[in-house]
């Protein structure tokens, strides 16, 4: 199964698109959405999926419970789980976290419970190999830069097959 992971799409609808574009062209299974998409309008731009979208909720959500009445009014396959979840694909054990408590982030992995741990928040890309876990932060398709951050546009692309994971940069 091939999974398409994305972070702090922070109302950004062309980079979001961008990326979705992206996803569809690699024939992504699913796309795990790891939050942050700050305001419930962003959903209508899930149409450009043709995959089913998981997401957990970031720390700037804003107007959270009307999310899931708009994945109604706008038609979108998106499901919404939730601030941290845990879910199994091809027998492997994720946890998904926005990643703002980074105490979190370093429990899941050290319980080695999990053979991913996916977290956002940082707006930097990285795969780490942490004992049997693999900790991947997709970045973030917003496109902050300023005199002070140049954070790049990426996305990532995880392989249950192989158990590869992979940093997409886009523009």
């Amino acid at each position: 199964m091939l999974i398409g992971i994305i972070s702090d799409t922070h109302d950004s609808a062309n980079n979001m698109i961008k990326a979705f574009n992206i996803f569809n062209k690699k024939k992504v299974d699913l796309i795990l959405h790891l939050g942050d998409w700050v305001s419930p309008f962003m959903l209508r731009f899930c149409k450009h999926s043709n995959s089913k979208i998981i997401s957990i909720f970031g720390n700037n959500e804003h107007d959270r419970y009307r999310y899931p009445e708009k994945v109604k009014l706008f038609g979108v396959n998106v499901e919404f789980v939730g601030e941290t979840a845990e879910l199994k694909f091809d027998n492997q054990k994720f946890f998904l976290c926005h990643g703002k408590n980074k105490k979190e982030i370093n429990s899941a992995i050290s319980s080695e419970k999990y053979d991913l741990v996916l977290s956002g928040d940082s707006h930097l890309a990285k795969i780490e190999n942490i004992e049997k876990t693999i900790h991947i932060n997709p970045g973030s398709t917003c496109g902050i830069k300023n005199e002070d951050i140049n954070h790049e546009l990426t996305i990532a692309l995880y392989d249950t097959n192989n158990n590869k994971a992979e940093i997409i940069k886009f523009e």
